[in-house]
């Protein structure tokens, strides 16, 4: 999955489109990898890509929407069937995220 095309691209641009003026959206994002670390091909050195990549998007309220897209994720996949349970994603990280709850109102504003 390149990260600037297809449903990540798509997410990202929900993200902008949903800041308002005077009401900042903070953002966590990272990749995550598993014991299936894929390779990289045609690489000359070792490399490890990622298996999946996750975006955390929330206010001050702690209102919040997460996503988890995985390598594989299709160009063509509506970024809203990649959302996700805060604490799925925080299963397959290894350091903690803060204390937010998924939010219907901040999905919606994403265009979920």
């Amino acid at each position: 999955m390149a990260n600037h095309q297809g449903a990540w691209k798509n997410l990202e641009d929900a993200v902008r489109a949903a800041v308002k003026f005077r009401e900042s959206l903070f953002v966590i994002t990272g990749t995550i990898y598993n014991n299936n670390a894929l390779e990289l091909p045609n690489a000359n050195e070792a490399h490890e890509i990622p298996t999946e990549y996750f975006k955390i998007i929330y206010n001050l309220k702690g209102e919040a929407a997460s996503f988890l897209m995985e390598q594989s994720t299709p160009k063509n996949t509506d970024y809203c069937s990649k959302l996700k349970n805060i604490s799925t994603i925080k299963t397959k990280v290894s350091f903690e995220l803060p204390s937010l709850s998924n939010s219907t109102g901040m999905a919606t504003n994403l265009g979920c």
